[in-house]
């Protein structure tokens, strides 16, 4: 259930996967295991095979009528979503507030983060809707979506819709495109991961 939820914050314009994640209160776990992958890893790994499997299944499920809601009902689906996502800071500031050894370091991160995506919506604006759904920017589709769980109230839908790639990205999870979408998209994600979970 929680990969399901989870998964929304993919394929959801305004939804952060990583913000979901520390609703469901698996976000420390989570970053905890893709920094240290062999700490803990057989616990670890039988604990996400299911939320993995979730998610598999929430993206398979919720594509095709995303996209139908989208496409008809628009405004009031994303205005739905932007309730959601305000009701969702109570909690994260409450998980915010817990000290911790990392303070400063998380700090550092959170503003290297903003500044960096500052400059890259600025940057965005001159390739608006111009990238193919090609199989290199699948990669980088792949590494928005990793970067949306783990920088908690990034959404990557609304970077991947400002660049063309949201649509052919759910059209190919909703027919269950495995080389051409799912393959690409889990090497970017995959690779992101990694690097900057640590």
């Amino acid at each position: 259930i929680k990969g399901i939820v989870i998964a929304l914050g993919f394929i959801l314009p305004g939804i952060s996967g990583g913000v979901l994640a520390a609703i469901l209160g698996i976000y420390e776990r989570m970053i905890g295991f893709l920094a240290h992958p062999f700490k803990d890893l057989k616990e670890n790994v039988l604990y996400f095979i299911p939320v993995a499997i979730g998610m598999l299944l929430g993206i398979g499920l919720f594509s095709y009528p995303i996209e139908y809601l989208l496409e008809n009902y628009q405004v009031f689906v994303l205005w739905s979503f932007a309730g959601a996502i305000i009701g969702t800071v109570p909690s994260l500031l409450k998980e915010s507030t817990r000290e911790s050894d990392r303070d400063k370091i998380d700090l550092a991160w959170l503003w290297t983060t903003f500044i960096i995506s500052g400059l890259g919506l600025y940057a965005l604006n001159f390739v608006v809707g111009t990238l193919s759904a090609s199989f290199l920017n699948f990669v980088l589709a792949g590494a928005l979506l990793a970067l949306g769980v783990l920088v908690p109230g990034l959404s990557p839908s609304n970077l991947l819709l400002i660049l063309g790639l949201y649509a052919p990205m759910l059209t190919g999870f909703k027919t269950f495109d495995l080389l051409g979408t799912f393959f690409p998209i889990g090497i970017g994600a995959g690779a992101t991961l990694i690097v900057f979970s640590k």
